[in-house]
């Protein structure tokens, strides 16, 4: 068989052998997801409580104040406007800066493609928005309105788009790149931590062969160095 067709074949080999793999992972997974234990909404995020509060605090301070509302919008439209013409421009071989010096999005991959680095700095955008709106909320105790940031921060930093595959031009590269054995790599992770802690989504830290008690592990009788109510360092 000449060269030409064997190189062919070994690709399509290894389409086959990527989809089995997948496959037997995505077996696993279904597997380990269902001995997990049931959520508890408490435990998820903010209750109910929260949102109502948020939402009639933010309705008042509307009302009351609705040049304060309206200068919020107003900024956000050109700062998303201001945010695409500088897309644009470096794409266009301008030099710009990097999207608020941000190091998520410091790679060429942010800066050399015009969607990715307008949705970058569309991101930081209405990330600012989001921040800004919930400092200058009038109404809710200091409690509540520390919850509140504590959660909308939290949010603002999941949907930053380089946490997703279809957003992430770098990730995205170096799975073409390994023809899938990166996203292959990333989901056997996935699915060994749900089968080391019976289906919790818990991230293992470290590996857990990697000591053996007499190997790398000192086997001496300790002694207390320190001692508190709370621990004793030995």
């Amino acid at each position: 068989m000449s060269e030409a067709n064997t190189e062919p074949d070994a690709f399509v080999k290894r389409q086959q052998q990527t989809a089995e793999r997948f496959q037997a992972l995505t077996t696993r997974l279904v597997s380990a997801l269902s001995k997990g234990p049931m959520p508890n909404p408490q435990n998820e995020g903010p209750g109910i409580d929260l949102y109502l509060k948020t939402t009639a605090a933010w309705w008042q301070d509307m009302l009351t104040n609705p040049a304060k509302a309206m200068a919020q919008q107003t900024d956000f439209l050109e700062n998303s406007m201001c945010a695409y013409s500088v897309a644009v421009s470096s794409a266009a071989g301008e030099e710009t800066q990097a999207p608020q010096d941000d190091k998520r999005f410091a790679g060429e991959d942010w800066t050399g493609n015009l969607w990715f680095n307008y949705l970058a700095r569309q991101y930081q955008v209405t990330s600012r928005a989001i921040r800004s709106a919930v400092e200058d909320l009038d109404g809710p105790p200091d409690t509540e309105w520390r919850r509140l940031r504590f959660f909308s921060d939290q949010i603002v930093n999941l949907m930053a788009p380089n946490n997703f595959l279809g957003s992430n031009l770098e990730a995205l590269r170096h799975a073409v790149e390994t023809e899938g054995e990166s996203l292959l790599a990333g989901l056997e992770n996935l699915v060994s931590d749900l089968e080391a802690n019976d289906g919790a989504l818990l991230v293992r830290l470290i590996d857990e062969e990697a000591f053996e008690v007499g190997g790398n592990i000192a086997t001496p009788p300790g002694k207390v160095a320190l001692r508190t109510r709370m621990l004793e360092l030995i």
